[in-house]
């Protein structure tokens, strides 16, 4: 069962996914400085947790129809998320993209957690 936690994890990984793919590419560009052995050691773990997360939530959001993909990128991967942006962006009325949204971060949940809150 998908329960309004996990909606609104699944709402955060998706508003996080930009500043996570951001992230990666810096960790990346200090992966040729010289640090010491220790953060460097730190440096791949953050990259390898930074890549899992970001697969696993592509992986989710591969599983969207072409509508839903629309909105979620324009309610939560664009510079200027809203829902009336969103709307005139994808010519549907509020109550339409409100349905969507909840069906998005349903299917989004289910991808990454089952439905049900585990142990991170």
């Amino acid at each position: 069962m998908i329960t309004a936690k996990d909606l609104k994890r699944a709402e955060k990984l998706l508003r996080d996914l930009p500043y996570m793919e951001t992230a990666l590419v810096y960790y990346d560009s200090l992966a040729d400085t010289p640090l010491p052995h220790k953060d460097r050691r730190l440096l791949r773990a953050k990259q390898a947790g930074l890549r899992e997360r970001i697969a696993a939530a592509e992986r989710a959001l591969s599983l969207l129809t072409p509508d839903e993909r629309r909105v979620a990128d324009s309610l939560f991967l664009s510079d200027t998320p809203g829902v009336d942006r969103c709307c005139a962006a994808c010519e549907i009325e509020k109550s339409s993209v409100y349905r969507r949204r909840r069906r998005i971060l349903e299917k989004v949940a289910l991808a990454m957690w089952g439905g049900g809150k585990r142990d991170e």
